[in-house]
């Protein structure tokens, strides 16, 4: 089924609210015009009649030679009796209408002073004058005006307006669909832009226009999803190498401790057992990972809070972190309050988090210097910083798959997690709001 197009739409909507426009006011312009005409044509027949009746005189009798299109009759009014003075051959009416003009019989309406009478044929106009030589009274004309005249030239009107407004109608359409596609031009130039747009780690972002219209709040909004996109793409990306990454690593350390008590045949060797047990431990933290990672990304994962204490569970952490501490070298200095109020959380997703920031100092830091825990409590939030050495070309390679966990986990939790660099120190905070 074929829909119409927005740019279809737009025009008919624009030609339909134009032609309702144009017809109310073409038909209010078309009566105020008839109006205006049938009164002119009015006054100038009223006009004619006081020129005829001017030239006439009663005593004696003299009546003014009219044109043929002029019918008139004229009839004397005293107080005592009415006298019929004259009827032009042809005159529409007979004599009766002067008992008709008399008593208003004849629908009469006054106009501008005028009494006339406009008929579908004729128009009616009743001139009267006083007479004061002999016997006093009113001599009264009618003037029969045929309306032919009057109705061509509304007929002429009229077919102008008509066609003036058929006109207008079809030269709005044309416009309307002409104005409609140049509006729309910048979306098909969106369209087209977005048709090239390719997923990967680099995507094109759509061009936005100065105008800061509806259509450029558009481009953004739609630049704003490529750019999500985008980065879903490079963590995706960054997820998985440096996953495939920590796996391999343990594995073969564990491969290469086995074939070595393998070629020791009956010696039991503790530190080679001791070795194989950190990296079992090491390859469980990633498989965690894994698990959290995938948890996050179908978002199913689902937190168990209970009220503990933050320094409970960095002890927990360290304990674990011990036999990679100790292989690596590096030294951690912690500093905490003497009492720190209890917050709600997932104990065993935050220790994930926490893993995973010591972990990441060791693989990236320099164990010149010890890493840093800190924790500080004011009114309204607790902050942990985990901070150590880093040189400026390891900056960038800090930012792997722990570090990725971790910001998922704190966001989960509503915390904030965010990172700084300076001076060669790698400072990664988290803050913690407290619940009112």
């Amino acid at each position: 089924m074929n829909r119409l197009s927005i740019r279809s739409k737009v025009a008919f909507a624009f030609f339909g609210v134009f032609v309702l426009i144009s017809t109310i006011t073409g038909i209010l312009l078309y009566l105020f015009i008839q109006s205006t005409l049938e009164k002119t044509h009015i006054q100038s027949s009223f006009l004619e009649a006081r020129s005829i009746l001017e030239d006439t005189e009663f005593d004696p009798i003299q009546i003014p030679i009219t044109d043929t299109d002029q019918w008139i009759y004229i009839w004397f009014q005293s107080a005592n009796e009415q006298q019929e003075i004259y009827q032009k051959s042809g005159f529409p009416f007979d004599a009766n209408l002067l008992l008709d003009f008399n008593d208003q019989s004849f629908m009469l309406e006054e106009v501008e002073g005028n009494v006339s009478f406009l008929s579908d044929t004729v128009t009616y106009v009743l001139a009267r004058k006083q007479v004061t030589s002999g016997e006093n009274g009113t001599l009264n004309l009618v003037l029969a005006k045929n309306n032919d005249e009057f109705k061509q030239q509304l007929t002429r009107v009229k077919g102008n307006m008509v066609l003036a407004n058929l006109l207008a109608i079809a030269l709005s359409l044309s416009l309307a669909y002409f104005l409609s596609g140049y509006s729309l031009k910048p979306i098909k130039a969106i369209i087209a832009k977005a048709q090239e747009v390719k997923a990967g780690t680099k995507m094109a972002r759509l061009p936005v226009a100065d105008s800061g219209d509806e259509i450029a709040q558009l481009s953004n909004t739609m630049n704003a999803m490529i750019a999500r996109i985008e980065a879903s793409i490079n963590d995706q990306n960054r997820f998985f190498s440096s996953a495939a990454h920590e796996l391999r690593t343990p594995l073969a350390n564990m491969l290469s401790e086995i074939e070595y008590r393998m070629s020791k045949k009956g010696q039991v060797d503790n530190e080679s057992l001791d070795s194989i047990r950190d990296e079992v431990v090491r390859l469980k933290v990633v498989v965690q990972d894994f698990l959290l990672v995938s948890q996050l990304k179908n978002e199913t994962l689902e937190l168990r809070k209970r009220s503990i204490r933050l320094d409970d569970i960095v002890y927990d952490v360290l304990e674990k972190s011990r036999p990679t501490l100790r292989k690596s070298g590096y030294e951690i200095k912690v500093s905490l309050p003497k009492e720190l109020t209890k917050v709600e959380l997932d104990s065993e997703k935050m220790e994930s988090l926490i893993l995973n920031l010591i972990d990441n100092a060791q693989k990236y830091g320099d164990n010149a210097e010890p890493i840093i825990i800190k924790i500080e409590e004011s009114t309204d939030k607790l902050s942990l910083e985990v901070q150590n050495n880093i040189s400026d070309q390891d900056v960038v390679k800090g930012s792997n798959l722990g570090l990725w966990v971790c910001q998922r986990i704190a966001e989960l939790h509503g915390f904030t997690l965010s990172t700084a660099s300076n001076a060669g120190k790698f400072t990664v905070s988290l803050i913690l709001q407290k619940r009112a």
